[in-house]
């Protein structure tokens, strides 16, 4: 598996993937997607096997607040489930929120991303330990 930042190329597969979400993730419009990929790709990663999208995670960082990172969606392909796409995903997120020196990177604000099972969303700070 590959990870990498979300290219405007890659915006199709990522609505595809993400309307197998339904109803927990509502996949948004290819503009949507080329918006996310021309301005948020280095908190919107998507992995790759062997070519193909099997994770994506939508993520940006507040403009009224920069200490946080808001992720809006994260989807694993349903083949590829329970294989540590999702962990991965986050991982990237959680990291360059911490480049950032962020205090949180959260799907509502407090709800944060677990450095312990990074999967997974707990309350945590994103921050590196002192």
């Amino acid at each position: 598996m590959q990870i990498t930042a979300l290219s405007q190329h890659r915006t199709e597969e990522v609505q595809q993937l993400m309307s197998l979400g339904s109803p927990h993730i509502t996949a948004r419009t290819l503009s949507d997607y080329w918006l996310y990929a021309r301005l948020f790709s280095s908190t919107c990663p998507i992995a790759l096997l062997e070519g193909a999208v099997i994770g994506s995670a939508i993520a940006m960082r507040s403009q009224d607040d920069p200490a946080d990172v808001y992720v809006q969606d994260v989807m694993t392909h349903p083949d590829h489930r329970r294989n540590g796409v999702a962990a991965a995903l986050l991982n990237v997120v959680r990291q360059r929120a911490q480049r950032w020196t962020c205090r949180r990177a959260s799907a509502d604000g407090s709800t944060q991303i677990s450095r312990e099972r990074p999967g997974h969303l707990t309350c945590t700070d994103v921050r590196p330990p002192k």
